[in-house]
């Protein structure tokens, strides 16, 4: 069979397991790698070439610089300073949000730059007593827009370095700045001027939803109505059992919270081992027992004391979303082993706009849901780096390093000269940056490992060979003739809005970087035919990747929102089409300058 053929059998095969396949989307491209040197297409060498691609190791080592400026807490930083200065009208607030968001795109994943400002951003919609969804899918976007404008983007990183496999001249760090940031400027404009008023006016969160204040949290989440006291009466089966672990949450779907002794509570993780429990003790439990459980236990409800100002008084908090780049949406928190590795239980459960506190343990997790943990103060730090969860609030909080950010900021910014001026590659300018993150502690050598997407680097250098492979078979240029023989000798302009929305359509069903690892030897092939410019059609491809706008499964970024925000799938097509459509000729006029 021709190798063309083959190639396009293997890129077809490829779509449609990412699309429709239950199989790891990691585990699909490694499998695809070895087809490529079964079947004859690229000998090993070149098959296994995207493990060391010099743009998939930059990324590995970027995500630890990232890592380092959001753990030095100069991240954090900027979230203050919007929460100090975003106050006043809901344009003026929803401006801010969106560029404080795009601009720290520019620097770290856009995922971790939405997840930094999630928190502050529930909390100025509740100090402006606006609905969460007029600010939380505007945010989304601005990070998806900030990532226009810099190389370090993943779907950017893909792209040049399919250039540079093809003998061209890779990108440099700042020339997608003069396309992306004006494209950047104007989807902020328009979302400010017109996009807001095509946004849902209500959320679950309105009245009854998680608050970045934690104080807030607390009270919305209704401790009194999911957490009780019972007395253990001479005959209670739970008499003699470790006060740590009564097995009450196995047993009867109760989580064991702690004892109250006098006027003072204890929580669970701060008993001793050898703490028994005895008839007349008073025991907190989280859930809702029928009369029947109660009595068949030994258990009688407790009224006496004042659950929810104990427990605020005398536990460490914490709440946690799932990150929809994480493992947890699919388990249960008995197999999240939360308690083993945090000491913290799952004190309530957010989902829908309400708290459920019954059989926690056994709750299968989705996207959008939110945690309330009990958890040692000490642990909450831990538990703040750990890429299944993003930390909304505490009780506790890590002592302030006060040159941390500054130490964070400038290896940033070394890394970036350094690239500028040619005086390293990317590569090993992020290796260097993020060398120093490690060696002054900003990262954990443990956390750094934590802090890289293998998942997404698999992904990457499993796909890459195949890219190579239609490149080298004659597989790119046959597609290119397919879908643009139409088009005959149609302007430049015109090839570069094809592949725009080419990429932007499969980006709303995969991610951003398969759609850019899949298109970019086409849009290489496509300007080779047509005689314009290879950087500027690839440059289209990599833009088009991040305009994931439409669908909430388009990117993490879309379904990081979509619970907090209560948004719906049609939320998205709603706003993100008009925000698509307003920036595309602004990229197509100005792909010109963009090119090295």
């Amino acid at each position: 069979m021709d190798p063309a053929w083959i190639a396009l059998g293997l890129t077809g095969l490829l779509v449609v397991l990412l699309l429709f396949g239950r199989a790891p989307a990691e585990a699909v491209a490694l499998l695809i790698l070895v087809a490529t040197v079964v079947l004859g297409l690229l000998p090993p060498r070149d098959a296994l070439a995207g493990f060391a691609n010099p743009s998939v190791v930059a990324l590995i080592f970027i995500f630890l610089v990232a890592q380092g400026i959001e753990a030095s807490g100069l991240a954090r930083g900027i979230a203050d300073w919007l929460r100090r200065h975003a106050g006043g009208s809901e344009r003026r607030l929803l401006a801010v949000v969106m560029a404080t968001t795009a601009f720290l795109s520019l620097f770290m994943n856009t995922v971790a730059a939405a997840a930094v400002l999630l928190g502050p951003t529930l909390d100025l919609a509740r100090r402006q007593r606006i609905s969460p969804a007029r600010l939380l899918l505007p945010m989304g976007y601005g990070a998806l827009l900030g990532g226009m404008a810099t190389l370090l983007t993943t779907a950017n990183l893909v792209v040049s370095a399919a250039l540079e496999a093809h003998g061209y001249e890779p990108f440099g760090v700042f020339d997608f700045l003069p396309v992306g940031l004006p494209a950047t400027l104007v989807g902020i404009a328009f979302m400010v001027l017109i996009g807001r008023r095509l946004l849902p006016n209500t959320s679950p969160m309105d009245e009854s939803g998680p608050r970045r204040a934690l104080a807030d949290a607390l009270r919305q989440y209704g401790l009194a109505r999911g957490v009780h006291a019972y007395r253990l009466r001479p005959d209670s089966r739970l008499i003699g059992r470790p006060a740590r672990r009564p097995h009450t949450a196995r047993e009867m779907g109760l989580t064991p919270v702690g004892l109250i002794q006098g006027d003072y509570f204890t929580p669970v993780h701060a008993l001793a081992t050898d703490v028994l429990l005895e008839a007349g003790d008073i025991i907190l439990l989280a859930g809702e027992p029928s009369p029947t459980v109660l009595h068949e236990y030994g258990l009688e409800p407790w009224d006496r004391v004042a659950v929810d100002a104990l427990l605020r008084r005398g536990g460490t908090f914490a709440e946690v979303i799932l990150n929809p780049r994480g493992q947890a949406a699919g388990q249960t928190p008995q197999s999240l082993r939360l308690r083993e590795r945090y000491g913290a239980l799952v004190v309530a459960l957010w989902r829908h706009g309400r708290a459920h506190y019954h059989d926690l343990h056994r709750q299968v997790l989705r996207e959008g849901d939110a945690l309330l943990l009990l958890i040692p103060p000490e642990n909450v730090a831990l538990l703040a780096q750990d890429p299944d969860f993003i930390l909304l609030a505490s009780s506790e909080h890590e002592p302030s390093r006060a040159w941390a950010p500054w130490a964070a900021g400038a290896l940033l910014v070394l890394m970036l000269a350094l690239t500028a001026f040619r005086v390293l590659p990317l590569a090993l300018a992020a290796i260097l940056s993020a060398s120093g993150v490690i060696a002054l502690g900003l990262v954990r050598p443990q956390e750094a490992y934590r802090a890289i997407p293998w998942r997404a680097i698999f992904l990457i250098a499993g796909v890459f060979p195949l890219s190579t492979a239609l490149a080298r078979t004659g597989a790119a240029r046959m597609v290119v003739d397919f879908l643009l023989r139409p088009l005959g000798h149609a302007p430049a302009w015109v090839l570069a809005w094809g592949m725009l929305w080419l990429s932007a359509a499969l980006a709303q069903v995969m991610s951003g970087q398969v759609a850019a690892l899949v298109l970019a030897p086409l849009a290489l092939t496509v300007a080779e035919s047509h005689g314009v410019s290879a950087h500027a059609m690839a440059m289209a491809v990599a833009l088009g990747a991040s305009m994931a706008f439409l669908l909430p499964t388009g990117h993490p970024v879309n379904l990081l929102v979509m619970g907090p925000g209560g948004y719906r799938p049609r939320d998205y097509i709603r706003v993100g089409l008009p925000l698509a459509l307003v920036i595309t000729p602004v990229v197509v006029a100005l792909l010109p300058y963009g090119t090295p």
